[in-house]
């Protein structure tokens, strides 16, 4: 990455990318990030959370820039307690808001300005995300509610089969033409005022914290940041991101969405980007023991130009306290040019503290019948 990580705002998603599959942000990912802030990184997240369940989620996470809450359409400032609303129901109390369907099986919920969420009829889906997503939320009455203060209106479908966009088309007349529908699950649907451009979410984000769209870093995991992804300096996607994705993104991590594909992304911020892959490992990089930790095995980005031979590395074991052990098969010694060899998080190395966070290893030259002393 050109800039440099005090330069560089990193914007993340957090449902897809730093949750685990019950919706708590796990202790590996806290450690990361903690790695990462103690660098200088910057970070704020993406999600369609609301930004009450935000908060709570990320804990003592601090965020160097307003987050894109309620799936873009809100940028919140948590540092000041304030939020930017990108669209909403203003006016459309009578033709939208009033004649929603009373659907049986669909549970209709409304993400509001000021952060909060109101149920205008619940169903057991939605209860179901309510509760997994630690959302808090108040009964409602649509004619009690101001269009100015809807962002979202949320339908959730007890019976995912059923068709409940022609029942909407029906209901809304006219003004379903004025509104843009989106399934962000089989179960759920999301109603907006109208699509929020990728440039409105940048403008919200950037300039308020002081940073440019080319020190943006984007670390997408759903479709709806798409627009992010062409439009900032950087942006990186996982290994299984959606084509359109892989497609847009300068790049893509080596691992999976849920096995660590943003743990692998900070954690090379957090060491300035300088592991270097050597030949033939970046195709062998499903290591028995690799870990996204950033003590683990290291799987770097890109391959050194100026390597001459090959390391091979034939097994990865998990060694206890979340530290690796690499066990060498066929090269007796390795030379990597003849500039810096390896970059290693020095950080609890072995269970060793050292002084300097990163241990650096210059010069590796090649031996004739003894093995390499290499750490790593």
């Amino acid at each position: 990455m050109s800039n440099s990580i005090e330069n560089t705002l990193v914007l993340c998603d957090l449902d897809n990318l730093l949750l685990n599959a019950e919706g708590s942000l796990p202790q590996l990912h806290r450690d990361v990030l903690q790695l990462f802030a103690s660098r200088g990184g910057k970070l704020t997240i993406y999600s369609q959370r609301s930004p009450k369940v935000v908060r709570s989620l990320l804990g003592g996470v601090r965020l160097s820039a307003p987050a894109l809450v309620c799936g873009g359409v809100l940028a919140y400032n948590f540092a000041e307690g304030t939020g930017t609303a990108l669209c909403s129901f203003a006016g459309m109390e009578e033709s939208v808001l009033r004649v929603l369907p009373g659907v049986p099986g669909v549970g209709i919920a409304l993400q509001m300005k000021n952060g909060s969420t109101r149920v205008l009829r619940m169903s057991e889906s939605l209860e179901a995300h309510l509760r997994q997503e630690w959302t808090t939320f108040v009964l409602s009455n649509a004619a009690d509610v101001r269009g100015e203060d809807v962002l979202r209106i949320l339908f959730y479908q007890d019976k995912k089969q059923m068709p409940i966009l022609p029942t909407l088309q029906k209901a809304l007349g006219d003004a379903a033409a004025f509104l843009h529908a989106e399934r962000l699950a089989p179960d759920t649907l999301v109603l907006t005022p109208g699509l929020v451009s990728g440039s409105a979410m940048l403008n919200a984000v950037c300039p308020p914290s002081g940073y440019a769209a080319e020190q943006l870093t984007v670390l997408a995991g759903c479709t709806q940041m798409l627009d992010l992804v062409h439009l900032a300096g950087e942006s990186v996607v996982p290994a299984d991101a959606a084509p359109e994705l892989r497609l847009a993104a300068n790049r893509m991590t080596l691992t999976d969405h849920d096995t660590g594909a943003a743990a692998e992304l900070f954690r090379q911020l957090a060491v300035g980007g300088g592991v270097i892959q050597v030949r033939r490992v970046l195709q062998r990089c499903s290591l028995v023991g690799h870990s996204p930790d950033p003590r683990g095995v290291a799987v770097a980005q890109r391959v050194d130009a100026d390597a001459r031979r090959e390391v091979k590395v034939a097994l990865a074991v998990g060694v206890p306290g979340r530290h690796a052990l690499a066990l060498r098969q066929h090269d007796l010694a390795a030379a990597i040019g003849v500039e810096d060899v390896v970059v290693i998080t020095g950080n609890n190395f072995f269970g060793i503290q050292l002084g300097d966070p990163l241990f650096i290893i210059r010069k590796s030259l090649p031996l004739r019948g003894k093995v390499a002393r290499r750490a790593g």
